[in-house]
């Protein structure tokens, strides 16, 4: 099981992404680059779990949240951790994937 999980880790992990933030009410890229780089970026830490699934530490300056997932689908497991720290930081962002455009904390 470990092996398709990490298989399944190292594709997802080298495909790219666009992340944008507003400053000042001006859209600004922060990021553009492959998963692995963000989560470099911004220190969220992956590991495989024993059983199944991913599990993601996400830490801030204001906090930390453990989230488990018990999906082989990595790309879903890293979006949502990546919308968690956006729900943790407060800014006004949006996160573009090779599948999908999420946008967070647009009130």
């Amino acid at each position: 099981m470990d092996s398709i999980f990490l298989k399944e880790k190292t594709r997802v992990e080298n495909q790219i992404i666009y992340v944008y933030w507003w400053n000042f009410g001006k859209k600004t890229i922060d990021y553009q680059g492959s998963y692995a780089g963000y989560l470099k970026k911004k220190d969220i830490k992956v590991r495989i779990r024993k059983t199944d699934g991913y599990r993601f530490t996400i830490t801030t300056s204001s906090g930390k949240v453990v989230f488990d997932t018990v999906d082989c689908n990595y790309n879903h497991g890293l979006d949502e951790a990546i919308k968690i720290f956006f729900a943790m930081m407060g800014d006004k962002a949006e996160l573009v994937t090779p599948y999908r455009e999420y946008k967070m904390n647009w009130r």
